[in-house]
This record gives C-alpha cells, sequence and structure tokens, in this order.
C-alpha cells in the first residue's frame, strides 16, 4: 500500500484519494514508529514511498479544490471615481446597498456615503452633499451594522463615537454615542447582538455601546 502511483492517483475520486491518504498517514505513522525502534532497509524504503504517495495525493487534492473554487475568476472593476478622499485611509466600510469613507475636506471629519447599485464620477464640490457630518477631526473608523444596512458607525481623531441612523439622508448629522480618551481605531458591530457596538482607541482601551437609544 505504501506506493501510489500517479496513474492510480488520476483515477481516484476526491472522496477515494481521501480515504486512501488517511491509510498512508497511519502507515506512516507506524513506519515512523519502526524506525524508532531501529528499522531495517526495507522500512526506510517503505518510509520514502509512503511520503512520496502522500505527496502525491494532497498535490491532487489541491487541484480539486482550485477547479471548484467560485472565486477564481473574480476580477474587480472601479464603479465610482472619488478624489480627495483622506491620505492612506484605512477606513472603509460597506453594507448590502452602500459604502462609507472619510473624505478630505477644509475641517471636521465628513464620511461619504455611496450607494452600491449606483456608479458615477464624483467632483469634490458635489462630494460634501453625500457626506454624513459630525466629527470635529479626522475619521479613522467606519462600520455598518449586520441588522440595518443604513446604520452605520463612525469614530474619529476627536475621541467620538458617532451614529449615522440613516445614511440615505445624509443630511442628518450623526449623533455622538460616546468618547474614549484618546482617537479612535476600530469598530466593529456584534454580529449577533443588534445594536450592541465594539469600539478600541489608539491608547489601547476599547468599549462595549448600546446604540439602539441614539436610533
Amino acid at each position: 500500500m505504501t506506493h501510489v502511483s500517479n496513474r492510480e492517483i488520476a483515477s481516484m475520486s476526491a472522496e477515494a484519494l481521501k480515504d486512501r491518504l488517511t491509510e498512508l498517514q497511519e502507515e506512516l505513522l507506524q513506519l515512523r514508529a519502526e524506525q524508532s525502534l531501529g528499522g531495517t532497509p526495507s522500512n526506510m524504503g517503505a518510509f520514502k514511498a509512503c511520503r512520496r504517495s502522500i505527496a502525491r495525493i494532497k498535490t491532487k487534492m489541491a487541484s480539486f479544490t482550485q477547479k471548484t473554487n467560485p472565486y477564481k475568476h473574480l476580477s474587480g472593476r472601479e464603479t465610482t471615481l472619488l478624489t480627495h478622499l483622506q491620505p492612506a485611509t484605512p477606513a472603509i466600510a460597506a453594507s448590502d446597498a452602500f459604502y462609507a469613507v472619510p473624505y478630505k475636506s477644509g475641517g471636521g471629519g465628513p464620511v461619504y456615503i455611496g450607494r452600491l447599485d449606483q456608479t458615477s464620477k464624483v467632483e469634490p464640490a458635489e462630494a460634501l452633499a453625500h457626506c454624513v457630518q459630525g466629527h470635529k477631526a479626522e475619521v479613522k473608523a467606519v462600520a455598518f451594522s449586520p441588522f440595518h444596512s443604513a446604520l452605520l458607525a463612525t469614530g474619529g481623531e476627536d475621541c467620538r463615537v458617532r451614529i449615522a441612523a440613516n445614511v440615505e439622508d445624509p443630511s442628518k448629522e450623526s449623533l455622538e454615542v460616546g468618547a474614549h480618551g484618546s482617537g479612535v481605531r476600530c469598530l466593529q458591530f456584534h454580529p449577533a447582538a443588534e445594536h450592541v457596538l465594539l469600539s478600541a482607541a489608539s491608547d489601547g482601551s476599547w468599549a462595549t455601546w448600546d446604540v439602539a437609544s441614539e436610533l
């Protein structure tokens, strides 16, 4: 059983390969145990043959995974051209309907809101009309609720955590939920508990917020 040829492997199904791999791995453990007790030349040959067979099967199984990968031919395309973004910003978030990204302006921390189903070029003169306002310094973190596609949390260098209840109407200023002692760096909504938000700041502090009262 220690040697499995490429021809044999090519004729085997994915399930048969998985079963044979398990058998060979068990045999390899037994051969390794025999080697630790002294072993023989034939034992060494079987050990090498077993390892080669395992490598061949793993290579074949990896090719199955690649062929069935639904994202193998996935490619991106530019849908909206937006200038004046905050330089080197790591903050961007998307729900099933909107995306949010910090925008560069003369002051404060506006966050540009775009729709995923629309493509366009956004001129700087028009962009601020599509921005959620409220922060007094650059926004460093954004996060959408997994329960409400238009509910956005933002955190900035002003140490504030804010909520925009409906980004579909960005003219409404976001509401403050709370504050840290230093700039906010990370935001994440709880994936199972509605309205629970986690925030973390540059000083290493973190906090949980129930944002339901702000909606």
